[in-house]
């Protein structure tokens, strides 16, 4: 073998494991872009799933707001003693449930 012949297959090899290197790297490139766009949709989804709940939180929120303001105020407190401490306005008949 010559020192052309031995040259060349040298250069071959080299060629096929740079070829490898790449198409390897190109193929781990692939399969982390696949993962982390997997993972971006379960995340994507979480934080939808995540916004909802935080909706419907808001929405208890203004509704308890609702009924706090409500009970500080005159009506409420009339509204809270009728049903639960028996008062009646004037004018007004009691009627009793049987208990």
């Amino acid at each position: 073998m010559s020192k052309n012949t031995g040259s060349k297959s040298f250069r071959l090899v080299a060629l096929i494991v740079a070829a490898l290197f790449v198409v390897g790297f190109i193929v781990f490139i692939a399969v982390e872009l696949h993962q982390q766009n997997e993972k971006l949709i379960e995340l994507n989804q979480e934080r939808w799933r995540l916004q909802e709940r935080v909706d419907e939180l808001t929405r208890e929120q203004e509704r308890l707001q609702s009924d706090i303001e409500f009970t500080k105020s005159l009506e409420g407190l009339l509204q809270y003693a009728r049903d639960h401490l028996g008062y009646i306005e004037p004018g007004d008949t009691r009627i009793e449930d049987g208990e």
